[in-house]
């Protein structure tokens, strides 16, 4: 993929002819791509998602079994595009495999950023201690030095610097999210996704 116009910008370009059988996604049963999924219904609203996934199935899209598959797949030139997380790609990258990340960003949607979670339990027997490791893994050091490590982690803060191949989070164009509306389309989401998609 050489050529910039024929790089798509958005997740409809899927679904175009041209892609017909040359792009893969993980199965969207499981963990950031059910979250992926359940954005879009959240997002897009049923009929748009559920007209989107019908359209990807009817484009012959490939249900590979995880992220990493998709990578590998694209890496060792079995299809031109795949959808996956920035791990992964940047896994690529570092072993020097002919791979490139695009970020969506289109009138249509930008690139969802997926946060990982950390909490304190309530009653946890230990909270100061708890507290102690949050207030570290929040540090600009070692946000940096997370996102220097394989897993390119995307640091939260503003001020952390972004060493690795995956820009910082103000320099990508990121969809808006309420994570708890996503949450709640979790469940309807993958009765859809397994009854009328797989």
């Amino acid at each position: 993929m050489k050529d910039p116009d024929t790089i798509p910008k958005s997740l409809w370009a899927l679904t175009r002819p041209e892609w017909r059988g040359k792009a893969a996604i993980a199965k969207p049963l499981f963990g950031t791509t059910a979250t992926h999924a359940a954005h879009l219904f959240h997002k897009w609203g049923d009929e748009e998602s559920r007209r989107y996934f019908k359209a990807l199935k009817e484009n012959e899209v490939l249900i590979a079994a995880g992220n990493a598959t998709v990578r590998d797949m694209v890496a060792r030139g079995r299809l031109p595009l795949g959808l996956t997380d920035t791990d992964d790609v940047n896994g690529a990258l570092e072993d020097g495999l002919p791979v490139g990340i695009i970020y969506p960003d289109s009138d249509t949607d930008k690139t969802l950023v997926i946060p990982n979670t950390l909490c304190l339990m309530k009653g946890a027997p230990r909270p100061e201690q708890g507290r102690k490791l949050m207030d570290y893994l929040l540090t600009r050091e070692t946000e940096e030095y997370l996102n220097r490590e394989r897993a390119a982690q995307i640091p939260l803060r503003r001020d952390a610097v972004s060493q690795n191949r995956v820009p910082a989070l103000r320099d990508l164009p990121v969809e808006d999210t309420d994570w708890e509306k996503v949450a709640d389309e979790m469940e309807s989401t993958a009765a859809f996704i397994q009854n009328e998609f797989l």
